[in-house]
């Protein structure tokens, strides 16, 4: 086999490879003979079909498929001993002449190859300063999750009076016609927390009333966000059969069960089963969770620094691109995408990812950055834990879970792709320049839903071009 390199210039070259007689001969002469002594037609014995025949029949394709499989091969062996770096893939040349295959000729096949060359470029911006946002937390917000965890320790008592927003209610409820029971009318056991009920005149008579008490509701209306077809299945508790009856929105219920969570005990026992037996006194419990706190929007503020690094390495980094090469490329590796699908989103979308890409393979090279199993694996293990909202799993399940998304290719791609981000983001925060700004911590959340908007939208623009 022959290959030719041709560099066009910086960014493009040409392959001419040439695959030779002594390539694909023995391997075709041995396909014919296997597939002689398979064949089985009308007028011979299974495996006497004349060579000629069996040629004739099956000659062209296995002769196409072997000297495709060689090229292949070649190609891509070429390539990787060169050493030579390019982006996508090499691309039938648009000077490639149609190649008739042909058992009979014992020839050559040359093929011609367009190829798009990775660019030679440095990074740039890294030398810059960039805002770290350090968040504010109020003692308030401590408090709150203080509060949160001593209700989660708590037991749930039975209250008859007083009401109030944190208490569970429930009502015996009757519906109502003109003001009175209904007959026939429905009966249903309504529960609801005072703090979700909607109607702020109900909500007042439910603060103000004991239990025993009555108090008239409209039941699609009774909590927030309540849909009615919610309303009838998880309120009502309407059988399927009776989802569609009619009915008036008017019930009275009549108080006959409150609930209130008591806060735990502050004490070394209730200490020791949140925060761990070396946490020994509140003011300690309320510097891990001050702690805790702090550490969720320090990574709220690593997301907007990481993106500002990576916007000012792309604007600052003079990366050009083979652009014709890539559009080619594009169009020939999806057939379903159109040419103008290509042109109006390959700046905004391709290019850029692209040139990214090549930026942060360019970091992690240089920061000798590696991908372990076990990155990935803890990657996985985070988001099943993320995905659990704070519940206990168990740690068998949560081992067998990942086991489990250790078997899908595309999670594993993903948790890759996080795990290589977050190293590189490690990598390059050590080095850079930063200038510590305050910031109260409700408005470093608006930056960063600002910057999922931007990203949202992003993705809108080019859903909405397709």
């Amino acid at each position: 086999m022959n290959v030719d390199f041709n560099k066009i210039d910086d960014l493009n070259a040409q392959i001419k490879v040439s695959v030779e007689v002594e390539d694909y001969a023995e391997k075709l002469a041995s396909e014919l003979k296997t597939y002689q002594k398979k064949s089985s037609m009308k007028g011979f014995r299974k495996g006497k079909t004349p060579k000629s025949m069996v040629e004739k029949m099956y000659g062209k394709s296995l002769l196409a498929d072997i000297v495709n499989q060689e090229l292949q091969e070649g190609l891509s062996n070429y390539l990787k001993e060169e050493k030579i770096e390019f982006l996508g893939q090499p691309i039938p040349s648009e000077d490639q002449a149609l190649i008739q295959f042909d058992t009979k000729s014992n020839k050559a096949y040359e093929f011609i190859f367009d190829l798009g060359l990775t660019p030679e470029f440095e990074v740039a911006g890294l030398e810059d300063s960039y805002t770290y946002y350090d968040a504010i937390i109020p003692d308030e917000d401590v408090e709150t999750e203080w509060e949160r965890y001593r209700k989660q320790k708590g037991e749930r008592v039975d209250v008859e009076e007083g009401f109030e927003d944190n208490d569970y209610l429930t009502f015996n409820a009757k519906e109502l016609e003109d003001g009175v029971e209904k007959p026939n009318g429905l009966e249903a056991t309504v529960s609801v927390l005072v703090s979700l009920i909607d109607d702020q005149e109900v909500k007042d008579k439910v603060l103000a009333a004991k239990k025993g008490d009555k108090i008239q509701f409209n039941v699609l209306t009774l909590e927030k966000d309540r849909t009615e077809e919610y309303v009838r299945k998880y309120i009502l508790k309407l059988d399927d059969e009776e989802m569609d009856r009619e009915f008036n929105p008017t019930f009275e219920g009549e108080i006959v069960e409150a609930k209130r969570v008591e806060l735990a005990e502050v004490n070394q026992e209730f200490l020791t089963s949140v925060f761990g037996e070396e946490v020994e006194t509140e003011e300690a419990a309320k510097e891990v969770i001050a702690k805790e706190i702090k550490t969720y929007y320090d990574s709220q503020a690593d997301a907007i620094l990481f993106r500002n690094v990576q916007t000012k390495l792309m604007e600052s980094s003079d990366i050009t691109l083979p652009d014709e090469f890539l559009k080619r490329w594009l169009a020939v590796s999806n057939e379903t995408v159109s040419k103008e699908q290509i042109e109006s989103e390959y700046d905004s979308y391709f290019a850029d990812n692209l040139r990214w890409t090549l930026i942060r393979n360019k970091l992690v090279k240089a920061k000798e950055i590696e991908i372990l199993p076990e990155d990935i694996q803890n990657e996985l293990r985070r988001r099943v834990i993320q995905y659990a909202g704070g519940y206990n799993l168990g740690e068998e399940f949560i081992e067998q879970t990942v086991q489990r998304l250790m078997q899908d290719q595309k999670q594993v791609e993903e948790a890759y792709e996080e795990s290589l981000a977050a190293k590189l983001f490690d990598a390059l925060k050590v080095d850079l320049t930063l200038e510590s700004e305050a910031i109260a911590q409700d408005d470093l959340m608006e930056k960063i839903q600002g910057l999922r908007a931007e990203q949202q939208g992003s993705a809108v623009d080019s859903t909405e071009e397709e």
